[in-house]
């Protein structure tokens, strides 16, 4: 319940390119005489989702383990995405290694909500190729930073395939982008050909493309 009524607040007086801010959040909830000292983790979810940036996650973090409150991969996925709207595409990395080590030891203490993730899920590792890309793609940062963005990027896709963890449309689409941005386009075709050939039998890529061809179908009146 104190979940929905973050993200109510959150909906209806912010949006994602411009997160409403922790303060307003729980000037909210403190309007509704809703104790902030003891929250699940879900509302600490919630309440990532309103931070404008790292600072106020971490302050979020720090209200976690005050109130001795496991943490979840949606929990951790969503601090990385605090991290990715900023831009910080090597704190968004930190906080992969982070939730790993952080609920293997949740777990070793009895603590945690489940067993420790043994790898980030795929939603942490999209907002970490999202932050690469947006720091890429700008015109103002130096190759350097660049290169150094577009090989931890694709460094963390190597680890996503060996921890068998199945990309999804706006993965592959956030690692082609990274590698179009840097230059190198005949790279990203190269490994493209290996994805594709990854992602037919998973029926992941052409999602939109089956729903028209499924479209054309009922209207001929075909199965």
């Amino acid at each position: 319940l104190v979940s929905d009524l973050i993200r109510a607040h959150r909906d209806a007086h912010g949006k994602r390119t411009a997160p409403v801010g922790l303060d307003s959040a729980l000037a909210h909830l403190d309007g509704l005489n809703v104790p902030t000292h003891n929250l699940g983790v879900y509302s600490h979810t919630s309440l990532l989702t309103c931070c404008r940036d790292p600072r106020e996650g971490r302050r979020v973090d720090a209200m976690r383990r005050e109130s001795d409150t496991a943490s979840t991969g949606h929990y951790w996925s969503a601090m990385v995405d605090v991290y990715a709207r900023s831009g910080d595409y090597r704190g968004a990395e930190s906080v992969l290694d982070e939730m790993v080590e952080s609920t293997r030891r949740e777990h070793d203490e009895g603590r945690g909500t489940g067993r420790p993730l043994p790898a980030p899920p795929l939603a942490a590792y999209t907002s970490f190729l999202s932050a690469c890309h947006k720091l890429v793609s700008r015109g103002d940062v130096h190759p350097r930073i660049k290169s150094d963005a577009g090989d931890r990027a694709w460094e963390r896709w190597k680890e996503m395939r060996i921890h068998s963890v199945p990309p999804d449309a706006m993965a592959y689409g956030a690692l082609l982008r990274i590698l179009s941005a840097r230059g190198q386009p005949e790279r990203a075709i190269e490994r493209a050909i290996d994805v594709l050939e990854e992602v037919t039998a998973s029926l992941v890529l052409p999602t939109h493309a089956e729903t028209g061809r499924d479209e054309r179908r009922r209207r001929r009146g075909g199965v």
